[in-house]
Formats: structure tokens, C-alpha cells, sequence
């Protein structure tokens, strides 16, 4: 690569891009807010207030039943390597760590 001044310059506008990305999503995560549609069960109404979106884009449903839930999530045009998707029961949420917690 040292050599070649187009590889050079790719390699500088990939880690320019990547930094960025880091900065804004320092976990390597992007976690962009989900949009939410529900359709209640024995009901055509949509509803729109049975769901609340986190802070950290975690979407908490409430217990009413659900025929049908869509989750959208807006990408740009970054390169996408995976989706990650976990479905856990609100009693079970585990407290996300930080760095500034003490381990026991």
C-alpha cells in the first residue's frame, strides 16, 4: 500500500469515516430510533400509544395483545454488516454496565 496513492487514499477516507462512526456510536452499535406500529387483537385500530421507545432505542410494549407489531428502523447509506435483535421479558432486563461500576 505504500506505494500506491489511490489505496492511500482510500485507507484515509475509510478510517476519516470510521472515527466519525466510532464517535457517534462509541459501542461499534449503531442504534438508530425504531419506529413502531401495533395492531391490537380484536381490533382494526392501530395503536399508537401501547409501546414506548427508550433512550437507548429499546422498545417497551405493554401487556394488552398484540395481533401484529412492525418495528422500522431508518438506515443511511453506511455499509451494514448485521442486525442485532434481542427479545427479552421486561422483568429480565439486564442493566447495561459502564465502565464507571465497580465489579464484585
Amino acid at each position: 500500500m505504500k506505494g500506491d496513492k489511490q489505496r492511500q487514499t482510500a485507507f484515509g477516507e475509510w478510517k476519516k469515516a470510521s472515527l466519525a462512526f466510532l464517535k457517534q456510536w462509541p459501542s461499534g452499535w449503531a442504534t438508530p430510533t425504531p419506529e413502531v406500529t401495533l395492531r391490537m387483537k380484536d381490533t382494526n385500530e392501530v395503536a399508537g400509544t401501547n409501546f414506548s421507545v427508550q433512550p437507548d432505542a429499546s422498545i417497551s410494549l405493554q401487556r394488552e395483545p398484540k395481533q401484529e407489531t412492525k418495528v422500522a428502523l431508518r438506515l443511511s447509506n453506511m455499509r451494514l454488516a448485521a442486525i442485532r435483535l434481542e427479545i427479552v421479558p421486561q422483568g429480565c432486563r439486564k442493566k447495561k454496565s459502564t465502565k464507571t461500576q465497580k465489579t464484585q
